[in-house]
């Protein structure tokens, strides 16, 4: 991984904090042809719900859109982390689907996964937070 680092296509950033090292995030299923690509990250779980992720995800939106160029920003989470989902709406993604038993889990269990977008013109147009789209399943899953 460390001589990918010197490839023009390897976008993979740390999220630091305080000081610190807290997670990372990264450009991953680059798609050239059509100007897209996924977003994933992690983040330490003792900096969970303080707005770092949201930082963090907005910051590479926006290099990846303006420096890089793409037209098109997509990312998934594991059904039962809606807090990764949360993060997502904060940053203007829109839900787009339900992926079926998506994840192999630790435990060998298969997971579900949704998935987001969002396009160029969308985030530079300041969306703001999503309200997702008629017909959004993310809401069935808080009861």
């Amino acid at each position: 991984m460390i001589g990918a680092y010197g490839r023009e296509d390897f976008y993979h950033w740390a999220i630091k904090f305080e000081g610190q090292i807290v997670g990372s995030i990264s450009a991953i299923g680059i798609d050239e042809r059509n100007g897209c690509c996924e977003v994933g990250y992690c983040i330490a779980c003792d900096q969970w719900n303080r707005g770092i992720t949201t930082d963090a995800l907005k910051a590479a939106m926006s290099f990846l859109f303006d420096e890089v160029g793409f037209r098109r920003i997509t990312a998934k989470h594991d059904i039962e982390n809606l807090a990764s989902g949360a993060v997502m709406k904060k940053c203007g993604m829109l839900y787009e689907g339900w992926l079926r038993e998506h994840y192999r889990r630790h435990d060998g269990s298969y997971g579900d996964a949704l998935a987001y977008g969002i396009l160029k013109k969308e985030f530079l147009g300041g969306a703001g937070e999503s309200t997702g789209f008629a017909g959004d399943k993310t809401e069935d899953l808080n009861g």
